[in-house]
């Protein structure tokens, strides 16, 4: 495997978190999902609103922060390579505006020739 080349004009992008926070998600409801029904098996006869809410309470908040990690994970990617892009984009059009500038001056000394 080789290195990948650094991002041109100084851009740094962010080390990509994205996938361990979905598998942080993933993992968490899939634990919150086996506590909850594993309470309904050990205690059958008794009521558990008040710990199955309890175990929720703590899973939803958590779960929020972690998508919301991610959704800001992917902004900050995407965010990244439109500055990025843009930045080729200056610097194409300017080259193209040279290389248009040199040409008109070519043509015109040819046609005083």
């Amino acid at each position: 495997m080789t290195a990948a080349p650094d991002p041109p004009y100084g851009v740094q992008l962010q080390p990509n978190y994205t996938n361990l926070f979905v598998g942080a998600v993933v993992v968490l409801s899939l634990l919150a999902v086996g506590a909850v029904v594993t309470i309904f098996l050990v205690r059958p006869d008794k009521d558990s609103t008040s710990l199955i809410a309890t175990i929720l309470g703590f899973v939803v908040p958590v779960v929020t922060g972690f998508i919301a990690a991610a959704v800001q994970q992917v902004h900050s990617s995407v965010n990244g390579r439109l500055t990025q892009l843009l930045k080729l984009t200056a610097k194409s059009s300017l080259a193209e505006g040279k290389a248009e500038a040199e040409g008109k001056a070519k043509a015109s000394e040819t046609s005083k020739l």
